[in-house]
């Protein structure tokens, strides 16, 4: 068993994360007003950034990074419970040990679980 296809770190058909904002560097000098006005239009298009709110694939990045972290939380948790921690023990032990490797063991407690999966939501 095997991890899935990756791309650039980021397994294939997940939102495409935006790439993180870079700061504006400007120079300015008090005394001589030098780089004052290029300092105000920069402020001007952080001002009109902000009130936009944020990108349709800023929302998408959260909103993934968000149920994903929630997904990962509960299977933490149910392979815990006291009717799995037996296996989840073996299994990290087995991959501790050399006798299993991280994606079969992942593939592994994923099968324990089985038919312990909840429905989707419906709109």
């Amino acid at each position: 068993a095997g991890g899935g296809p990756k791309v650039g770190g980021d397994p294939v058909g997940s939102p495409t994360r935006p790439r993180p904002k870079r700061p504006e560097v400007l120079i300015t000098t008090a005394a001589t007003g030098e780089g004052v006005p290029e300092l105000l239009a920069a402020l001007d298009r952080h001002r009109t950034a902000i009130a936009a709110g944020p990108t349709d694939s800023a929302r998408l990045a959260r909103a993934d990074a968000l149920v994903w972290a929630i997904v990962a939380e509960r299977l933490r948790e149910r392979l815990r419970a006291p009717d799995q921690s037996d296996a989840t023990r073996g299994t990290l032990a087995a991959v501790a040990d050399h006798r299993l490797d991280p994606y079969a063991a992942a593939d592994a407690l994923l099968a324990v679980l089985g038919s312990d999966s909840v429905s989707p939501a419906r709109d």
